[in-house]
């Protein structure tokens, strides 16, 4: 992993940030796409508690800090 990058689920509340990789498969990906988490979005963390709170296309979208560790972002 470069050292630019980190898990969205270590993203300080309030920062935004850039999806560079969304690393679940199957229904969870096709699931997290849907919903915006495809690489070049810009995401803002609101809550980081379980389940994270994040703004994705003007859309607040619930995310559980599981699936947060497979996104990478920079």
């Amino acid at each position: 992993m470069s050292s630019s990058l980190k898990r969205l689920a270590s993203v300080e509340r309030g920062e935004s940030v850039v999806i560079e990789v969304v690393g679940a498969a199957g229904a969870h990906g096709l699931r997290l796409r849907e919903l915006g988490f495809a690489r070049g979005r810009k995401v803002r963390v609101l809550e980081t508690h379980d389940p994270m709170l994040c703004v994705v296309d003007q859309a607040r979208v619930g995310l559980a800090r599981e699936l947060a560790e497979g996104i990478l972002v920079q």
